[in-house]
Formats: C-alpha cells, structure tokens, sequence
C-alpha cells in the first residue's frame, strides 16, 4: 500500500500537492510544480518558483545505500521575484547547472554558472546536511553586470575574478581568497549623473589576497588607477581583537570614490601609516599632506578610545581645506 501511494504515478499525483504546499510555505513564494516522478529508485521534478524562474533536478537515488547521484539546472531569469527568498533586492539573470552525487550524510555538489557573464565553477562538501568547505573559480565576471544585478549604478566596469578554498569547520576554519579586477574602468557619464561628480577618464586595475584560519586573518591589496594608488596589508586577529595594518594612499581625486563614501570629497589626498594594537591599547600614525599641508599625527586609543593625541599640522590651505571637504570657499587662510 505505501508502494502505491509513493512510488506510482497515482500516489505521484497525491503527493505532488502536498510538495508543492510545503515548498511555497519554506521559500514563502508562489511555487509550481509543472513536473513531479518519483519511483523506488529514480526522481525527476520541475519546480517553478515565479514564472520566470525554472529548476530542474532528476537523478538516481538509493533507499538502501542511502546514496544519491542527481543532476539539477536553474535558469533564473528574473532575481528580482525572488526577494522573499534571497532577502535582498536583486535584478536582472543568471544560470547554473551542476550535479549532487554521494552518500546523503556525505554529498559532494560540482557546478558552473555564468553570473555576470562569467565562467564559474564552483565545488562544495556536505556532511551531515552541513556545508564544510567551499570552492570556487569565477572568471571574467562584468563588475557593471554585478553592479546592475545589485540595483547598483553601473559606475565601473572591467572583468573580476576570484579564486577561494574556504573550509567551513567550526572547529578550524581557514581558507585562501583571491580577487581581482582587470581592464577595470570608471563611467564617467554615470558618475556625473548619479553623483554630481566630473571626472576624466580613468582606467584602473585591482588586486586583493587573504588567508586566514581560526587564529588571524593576513591580507594585501592594490589598487591602480591614473587618479589613485593605493596600497595596503596587514594581520588581524579576531579574539582578543588586534590588528597590525599599514596603508598608503596617493590619491588625486577623491571624487573617485564617491559611490563608496557617499561623502562630497574632492580633490587630492596623499595619507600614509599605520595602526598597531589590540581591543586594549592602539597606536595610530599618520602622515599627510592634507590642502598642500605637512601633517602629522600620532594617537593612542585605549578601548577604542582617544587617550592621547599628538597632531602637527604645517601651512594648511583653508581655501584648498574647504575645497577637499565639498564646501562653498568662504575662506582663506
């Protein structure tokens, strides 16, 4: 009797409700599902969570072994729909395929996408329903492309690339990243729209590493652009919180970075030093030459707090001050 209702094409239709129901209370969306077999050893289904929106998964399975071996393709080609699952306001498509195969305490998921027109595979360990390591290789992804999926102004456009091998063991977690942007350049169009901010052309390219286990994280990252330079790495540790950082910043607009800092900053800014310490006791250093000013300073935090400070400023512009903050020149000094 239980044969019959499960794994026939009546019991089939009986349960094909009841799935459909469960599924639309878990993702809380209107799913369909146009397509739904399975037998004593065999799955297939078609599950339309929005009407653009398409998963297919059909594969083999082993009540006995407790093992599963399935292939799945989603072609998602309206994010936007999706918002009461993926909590976030998204836009625009993107495809993946892949396979699930192991025993189900043990399953080991391989896929490729082609988010923002990139080629992406991507590699992940399951054990006992819990992810515990995550791979991924992601080429030439259109940062304008992200930047639209996001409901972000597409100010920038060039080609990413990350390379990660993160373990997700809560006992020891560790794992490498690599990122970087290629070919990268500013739309200096969109910025005057957007943000008000006029800017030549400018071309830059971007590089990021990081490793990083239950104990530190360790990073470095470059940027090039015709209007910035900047460099940075340093180590932080989580508990008890400490960092030790170095940063070097030759900036020649600072309007470059408007999109990030939402702030009226303009014009050029060289900043370079570092910052030492724990949760406890932090030493900041400080060298700029902030409207055409020979700066310099030194502070200690205690608790994240100012304890002492000790800034020498020399032959500061007021004019070229008010200038860099994105303020009307009603002084000079």
């Amino acid at each position: 009797m239980l044969y019959i209702l499960i794994f026939t094409t009546p019991g089939n239709a009986i349960l094909t409700p009841i799935v459909e129901k469960k599924l639309q209370e878990a993702i809380k969306l209107p799913v369909k599902l146009e397509l739904f077999r399975l037998t004593y050893n065999h799955f297939e289904a078609v599950i339309v969570p929005t009407k653009s929106n398409r998963i297919e998964c059909k594969g083999e399975y082993s009540i006995f072994s407790q093992s599963l071996s399935a292939r799945y393709r989603a072609d998602l080609n309206d994010l936007a729909a999706l918002q009461p699952l993926t909590k976030q306001p998204l836009q625009g498509s993107f495809s993946t395929l892949g396979t699930i195969a192991g025993p189900v305490k043990a399953l080991k998921i391989k896929g490729e996408s082609d988010l923002a027109g990139s080629m992406t595979v991507y590699h992940s360990d399951i054990i006992e329903y819990n992810p515990v390591s995550v791979t991924l290789s992601m080429r030439n992804a259109n940062i304008a492309d992200l930047l639209f999926m996001t409901k972000q102004p597409a100010f920038a456009e060039g080609a990413l690339g990350i390379d990660a091998n993160i373990s997700l063991d809560q006992q020891m977690p560790e794992g490498t990243i690599h990122l970087d942007i290629a070919d990268g350049s500013v739309d200096t169009a969109i910025m005057k729209n957007e943000y008000n901010v006029t800017l030549p052309k400018s071309v830059f390219s971007f590089n990021a590493e990081g490793t990083f286990d239950a104990k530190q994280a360790n990073y470095t990252l470059t940027l090039r652009s015709n209007l910035a330079q900047i460099d940075s790495a340093g180590t932080l540790v989580p508990e008890p919180l400490s960092a030790d950082i170095s940063y070097d910043f030759k900036i020649r607009e600072l309007a470059l970075f408007k999109p990030l800092t939402h702030a009226p900053f303009r014009g050029p800014l060289m900043l370079k030093g570092t910052l030492k310490g724990d949760n406890k006791k932090m030493q900041v250093i400080a060298a700029s030459d902030l409207a055409d000013s020979t700066t310099r300073l030194s502070s200690t935090l205690i608790n994240f707090r100012p304890d002492t400070l000790l800034l020498k400023v020399n032959h500061l512009s007021m004019k070229k001050l008010l200038f860099t903050l994105g303020q009307p020149l009603y002084a000079d000094a």
